[in-house]
């Protein structure tokens, strides 16, 4: 997929500095992808790998932060639509505020 095709798609990402993020694709460079409407998972249940959590989402007991309104991941990622009932569990997640 052409960098400007992910644009408006909502997505998960496996960041290697970053983590689990979510949400949907502001921007995309070679090296960057910044995201909106999204957050970062700190811990979660119902799903094994990030495959899953963008099939699927994840189930209760979950840790997810959406403090920042735009986060920006660089290099080292696997980035993966998501669909439309992950991205609905995900978004309805509680503010884990540590």
């Amino acid at each position: 997929m052409k960098n400007s095709e992910w644009v408006g798609k909502d997505v998960v990402i496996r960041n290697s500095a970053a983590g689990v993020l979510f949400g949907r694709v502001k921007a995309k460079t070679r090296t960057t992808t910044t995201l909106e409407l999204g957050g970062r998972l700190h811990s979660w249940k119902g799903a094994l790998c990030v495959e899953q959590i963008a099939s699927s989402g994840v189930t209760s007991g979950n840790k997810a932060s959406f403090a920042v309104q735009t986060i920006r991941a660089i290099d080292g990622e696997q980035i993966l639509l998501a669909s439309t009932d992950a991205m609905l569990k995900l978004r309805g997640l509680a503010d884990w505020r540590g």
